[in-house]
């Protein structure tokens, strides 16, 4: 740390904290040392606080210590679009399901800029009750995120007769984009499943069943 070395000091201060094991006090006290890092990296790079942010971010979601990540590291930055980046990695890694509101924002804007189709994937991942509805699902529907749909409508709004009766009408303009997704969300509900993956509530899982299967049967609708 006195030499600015932040690349090694992380990696020491991690094999520290992953060295304790299950002794709670010792790792308390690594997980202070990781806190004080931080701190000491934030007062020393402050006309470049993107230096070395890679394994900065590592620590902070190591350690749980995630509303560090979302205020103090993120208020700094210059570069959002560097830490975005290390955030998706770890979204993708499955080191973090949440983020906060602020941070979920600016991911969504950041990719669909760069690419929907990731912004989909980072979606799927995320805990939607982290995400701005309104933002993602006009987002889902300009962009064509089916399956980013899907899972919004069914999980966030508990709607399973909406991505059947807005998705089978555009089968015909985009058949094997929508056919594929529509064709795995029916065969989960019917088995039981979430969407696209994971379990139906035990207490839903008839009327999901239901509500499917009148909708791909009804005589008169969409």
């Amino acid at each position: 740390m006195k030499n600015q070395r932040w690349q090694e000091a992380c990696d020491l201060a991690l094999d520290g904290y992953r060295a304790t094991a299950e002794r709670p006090r010792r790792k308390a006290q690594a997980k202070e040392r990781i806190i004080m890092l931080f701190k000491e990296y934030l007062a020393a790079s402050a006309r470049a606080p993107d230096y070395c942010l890679g394994p900065i971010v590592k620590c902070l979601i190591t350690i749980g210590e995630l509303e560090l990540l979302w205020t103090q590291l993120w208020e700094r930055l210059q570069n959002k679009s560097l830490y975005l980046q290390h955030i998706t990695e770890h979204i993708e890694n499955d080191n973090i399901h949440r983020v906060s509101p602020t941070i979920s924002q600016a991911l969504v804007e950041h990719w669909l800029e760069i690419s929907p189709t990731k912004l989909e994937e980072i979606i799927l991942k995320l805990d939607w009750t982290c995400l701005d509805l309104n933002q993602v699902l006009k987002a889902a529907k300009r962009y064509k995120l089916y399956r980013a749909q899907i899972y919004l409508n069914t999980h966030a709004l508990n709607d399973y007769s909406s991505p059947l009766t807005e998705l089978i009408p555009l089968v015909a303009q985009e058949p094997s984009a929508v056919g594929n997704s529509l064709l795995v969300y029916i065969s989960s509900c019917l088995a039981g499943r979430g969407y696209p993956s994971g379990e139906i509530p035990t207490d839903i899982v008839q009327n999901v069943k239901h509500e499917v299967l009148r909708c791909l049967t009804s005589l008169h609708s969409n």
